[in-house]
């Protein structure tokens, strides 16, 4: 394969989002058979619920994207239940574990606050159409929920869902009371409020915006977890991260030098070995980076910090073993890079790091 192939193939690379691979799959079959649960235990036929979306609902095999699965199976929830508000029920009886990853990191947490914090930072591992934020620093902490949604009526949807899968389990979580203080949702104001009332026991307000906001007592911010375990936290707090830059990386068209980068960090990576690795001359190499408004230099010291936290959270290996498996021919030369990225040595980040 020729340097103009390689470098049209990565200026190819497919934009994330274009279709389904093989984890988002995964997750759309245990996210539909959950919701279909859900479902079924509040009454409803699956039989005719399948019958209306066109797919199993309990074996989601032919669903289509994300977006058009939920519309077909959300349109048809309608016609057995009018009420509006009724995603808000179904995400408070979606199972525990069907979001992985993060229903484990964030029920993992040692409190309310921080566990919506892990929701926030990683809510992106479900789908990148909301984002959420975090204000704990005011007279009553809380968060915000922003839909990209267009279409109001999927503010409808998602808002409720995503609050009522979120809050639903974190009240189950929690050791003591779990109690709401205001929320300001992104819907239309609903004929009958009776179930929203009912969920958030306080007071309400409806706008036209795409962000929700829902504020909670300061003793509830704070209150343990119930499964609150910091070592499988900060386990899982890593898993999130990689597969976070693994979806950064999906529409990368760099991802082949990064990754011949990455495999060869410990013996000390040269741009004519990765060059070639990648099937390119060192100058295509070179100037290939260089339109990417980059150099091979960074792209070398980022692999290196990206490892070097998760290296050095393993107090099995000594800083000179991390040093040389990043590559490094002395362990000073690490340290210095360290500091430089973090402002803190290997030794004092590792002090942080530590369990009290």
């Amino acid at each position: 394969m020729g340097d103009d192939n390689v470098a049209s193939a990565l200026d190819k690379a497919p934009p994330w989002g274009h279709g389904l691979d093989v984890e988002e799959h995964a997750l759309l079959h245990r996210e539909i058979k959950a919701v279909a649960t859900s479902l079924g235990a509040m009454g409803v036929d699956l039989d005719a619920l399948s019958a209306r979306t066109g797919y199993d609902v309990l074996n989601p095999v032919s669903a289509g994207s994300r977006d058009d699965t939920y519309r077909s199976l959300w349109a048809a929830v309608t016609e057995v239940d009018e009420d509006p508000t009724f995603p808000l029920s179904v995400g408070d009886g979606v199972a525990f574990g069907t979001y992985e990853v993060m229903d484990f990191l964030a029920s993992s947490s040692r409190d309310v606050g921080h566990g919506l914090a892990q929701v926030a930072r990683y809510f992106r591992l479900i789908t990148s159409t909301i984002e959420w934020e975090v204000d704990a620093e005011g007279e009553l902490p809380g968060v915000a929920m922003r839909d990209h949604h267009l279409e109001p009526r999927d503010h409808l949807v998602s808002h409720l869902y995503a609050l009522g899968v979120t809050f639903g389990r974190f009240r189950r979580l929690t050791q003591g009371p779990f109690r709401f203080a205001e929320v300001v949702l992104a819907i239309p104001p609903p004929p009958d409020a009776s179930r929203l009332r009912a969920f958030f026991a306080c007071p309400i307000r409806y706008t036209r915006d795409a962000t929700s906001e829902v504020r909670l007592t300061r003793p509830t911010w704070h209150q343990p977890l119930m499964r609150s375990e910091p070592t499988l936290e900060r386990v899982l707090e890593r898993h999130a991260k990689a597969l976070v830059d693994q979806l950064g990386q999906a529409d990368d068209p760099l991802r082949p030098v990064r990754d011949a980068i990455g495999s060869s960090l410990s013996e000390g990576p040269r741009l004519e070995d990765v060059a070639k690795r990648v099937a390119m001359s060192p100058r295509t190499l070179q100037r290939r980076l260089s339109e990417a408004g980059t150099t091979f230099q960074s792209l070398v010291d980022e692999a290196r910090r990206c490892l070097a936290q998760g290296y050095l959270e393993d107090e099995r290996l000594t800083v000179g073993e991390v040093a040389y498996m990043l590559g490094y021919s002395e362990p000073s030369a690490f340290v210095r890079a360290f500091k430089r990225w973090t402002g803190r040595t290997p030794r004092q980040f590792r002090t942080a790091s530590s369990p009290a």
